[in-house]
Formats: structure tokens, C-alpha cells, sequence
């Protein structure tokens, strides 16, 4: 089970994740990183996919002790990823954002490619849904 949508670790707790736990859930996150894990809350997995002004570089501080998998929505060749090289994960996924401009998308999707193809330790994550127009 995947909880994501807002900021998820503003709502969990750790009554929900052992009840999920209980039930045979495997449970995953996606949050952005800005509050630590709140007490007694044991999740399976953690994708941490920061915000904050990408092409500036200035995001908030990620407050997690543990993060499973480092997700980097990528804007373009101007964004410095090195901001994330003392980030430790399992996982690094590159995500190309979605500007709602054809052209554009397309562009920052090739400069994302070609970025993971130099720097192996980056894989990509696609939104799918959006791919397929599916909202």
C-alpha cells in the first residue's frame, strides 16, 4: 500500500500502521522529507521526493533518518543534482517534470536521459498515468 497525496506523515500514526501492518500491508510513503518519522510509526519502504525552487536549488531541509529511495523531479540541464550527492538511499530515480508544454516536455525528458546515462547511479521514474492521460 502506497500513502502519498499531501504530506502523508502529518496523518500516519502508529495505531494506522500496525493495524495495516496486522492486516499483511506492505507499506510504502512518498514524502517530501521536511518532518521526521512521528513515534512508533514503522513503514516498509520511503521514497523521499523533496520540493522546493528545483532550478535554484533551494529545497527544505530533509528531516528523515532513513530514506529508501531518492526521488528528484528534474527540470533540466540547468538543475545542479550534486545538492543531493550526501543524500543516502537504496534507490535514486530522476523524475522529468511535467511543464504542460509538449515541447518542452519533451526536451526536459531527453536531458534526463541523458543525464542517467552519465550518471548511473540515477534511474528513471516516469508518471505513467500522465503518459497515458489517465488522471
Amino acid at each position: 500500500m502506497v500513502i502519498t497525496g499531501g504530506e502523508p506523515l502529518l496523518q500516519l500514526s502508529q495505531e494506522l500502521t500496525e493495524k495495516l501492518h496486522e492486516a499483511g500491508y506492505f507499506i510504502q510513503i512518498e514524502t517530501n522529507g521536511t518532518l521526521p518519522l512521528p513515534e512508533g510509526v514503522k513503514i516498509d519502504w520511503i521514497t523521499c521526493s523533496p520540493k522546493g525552487n528545483v532550478k535554484g536549488n533551494n529545497h527544505s531541509p530533509i528531516l528523515l533518518q532513513h530514506i529508501d529511495e531518492l526521488k528528484v523531479v528534474y527540470e533540466g540541464l540547468e538543475q545542479d543534482l550534486n545538492v543531493w550527492n550526501d543524500v543516502q538511499a537504496q534507490e535514486y530515480r530522476l523524475q522529468p517534470c511535467d511543464v504542460k508544454d509538449e515541447e518542452r516536455n519533451k526536451s526536459i525528458v531527453e536531458a534526463t536521459i541523458n543525464f542517467i546515462l552519465k550518471h548511473p547511479k540515477w534511474h528513471l521514474s516516469l508518471q505513467t498515468h500522465k503518459m497515458l492521460d489517465i488522471m
